[in-house]
């Protein structure tokens, strides 16, 4: 086989995105991503701190271009039920340009239990703007399926 001369980096508009099993037709971006919870402790004489991880703290964001209702209907849920909201998203990155895709195929990311925990923006106005409408949601997720 010939050796390629260009690298296939990641391209991360290649992919899906799905909200409870359906798919974001709107999605405009995704990331899930896991911070370590550490813990730091020092014996007597230690000049640094020894440091391990005790936890962590995942998180998700979504961006979607506002094709739909569904952020006013997650707050009207919310209000008429009392319910705290909770989704799963799945994130599929599917380059198949890239060396990660030709290598490992397919690297999909399941957050199970997200809930919202930024704001929702419910009506967006501004005469001096020439940008599409998008809302940002973030979400803290209890867990991961990889």
């Amino acid at each position: 086989m010939e050796k390629k001369l260009n690298e296939g980096r990641i391209c991360i508009r290649e992919g899906k995105v799905f909200i409870d099993g359906l798919r974001a037709f709107d999605g405009v971006a995704c990331t899930i991503a896991v911070t370590p919870e550490t813990a730091e402790s020092r014996l007597l004489g230690d000049k640094t701190p020894s440091t391990r991880w005790i936890g962590l703290k995942i998180t998700a964001s979504m961006t979607r271009a506002r094709r739909t209702k569904w952020g006013k209907e997650v707050i009207k849920k919310y209000l008429d039920s009392g319910e705290t909201p909770e989704f799963t998203i799945q994130g599929i990155m599917d380059d198949k340009s890239s060396d990660y895709y030709r290598k490992f195929g397919a690297e999909t990311v399941t957050a199970a239990g997200c809930v919202p925990t930024g704001e929702f923006n419910l009506i967006s106005l501004d005469g001096e703007s020439n940008t599409l409408l998008t809302d940002v949601t973030t979400f803290a997720v209890k867990e991961l399926i990889i």
